[in-house]
């Protein structure tokens, strides 16, 4: 397996920190239906199970969403709390105390008055002049906003203008 090399390192740059939480999933609830319904999405998806699909969908109904559901959900029920399943509650819960150390996104209005702002600035009139705006518009949005939904938004703006 070959593996990209480290993107460049600018030491006068501030670095960019992201943070990505990400869950496979879990029942609903710890019932043997609920498991079955979570087990089926989850072991259909070819990226989680890469068998050929005409090997794999046989053994998956003919006997794992058949045999595995009652087992799971009794394991699941014994570690369930009063807030559910605890892979979903710890993500909740790390959610939340993350979002304390990440700055406050912009509203809808506040991007937009950015975006009139900037366009009025650089005095721009189509959407040739898009990277002026978002050079500005970044700056000031920079973790604080989507930058596909500002360019898409900057877009809209010029297009119609």
């Amino acid at each position: 397996m070959s593996y990209l090399p480290e993107p460049p390192f600018d030491h006068d740059r501030v670095p960019r920190v992201g943070v990505l939480l990400v869950n496979l999933g879990t029942p609903d609830e710890a019932t043997p239906g609920a498991v079955r319904r979570y087990l089926a999405e989850f072991l259909s998806d070819p990226r989680v199970v890469e068998i050929p699909r005409a090997l794999w969908l046989p053994i998956l109904h003919g006997v794992i969403l058949r045999v595995r559901p009652a087992r799971s959900a009794r394991k699941y029920a014994a570690i369930w709390g009063t807030d559910g399943s605890p892979l979903l509650a710890h993500g909740r819960k790390q959610r939340s105390l993350l979002q304390g150390y990440l700055p406050a996104q912009l509203s809808d209005s506040e991007l937009d008055a950015l975006i009139a702002a900037a366009i009025a600035q650089t005095g721009a009139t189509s959407v040739k002049d898009m990277g002026k705006v978002m050079g500005i518009v970044k700056g000031q949005a920079a973790g604080k906003a989507d930058m596909g939904t500002v360019g898409a938004r900057i877009k809209a703006r010029l297009g119609a203008g």
